[in-house]
């Protein structure tokens, strides 16, 4: 099912000194910066080996899954992306184990990534985004 681990997303309040903080003490520098606006977040990819960090940041404060993340969180982990070879065999293996799912579809988000995600009350309240590249 899990094949490989994707990315880690984590919200911040200051997407450029984040970036500039990440680059001083992790040599690190974002590879692209995309600002989706149906969803009010803006992301900074960070590549590290197969591996990628997800710095997002709310377009519009308490706007969005990520603004009123951060507004009632602070600042700090959002999710972890796992990749899987399938997601709609996957997803089905998911509900057949009575595994709930947050969105009743799956959905295509950026750069063409299928994503389901899991419940996160049902994984420990951590959100696990399921992840199929194409």
């Amino acid at each position: 099912m899990i094949k490989y681990f994707h990315h880690i997303g984590i919200v911040v309040a200051n997407l450029d000194d984040t970036l500039s903080t990440y680059k001083k003490a992790l040599g690190l520098e974002a590879i692209n910066i995309v600002t989706y606006e149906e969803v009010k977040t803006r992301i900074a990819c960070i590549q590290l080996g197969d591996f990628q960090i997800h710095l997002m940041t709310p377009t519009e404060r308490g706007k969005g899954a990520i603004g009123e993340f951060l507004e009632k969180n602070g600042e700090g982990i959002h999710h972890i992306g796992l990749g899987v070879d399938n997601i709609e065999s996957t997803a089905e293996d998911l509900k057949q184990n009575n595994i709930p799912l947050r969105d009743k579809s799956l959905k295509i988000v950026a750069d063409g990534l299928r994503v389901a995600q899991i419940q996160p009350e049902f994984i420990k309240n951590v959100l696990i985004e399921l992840i199929e590249r194409k």
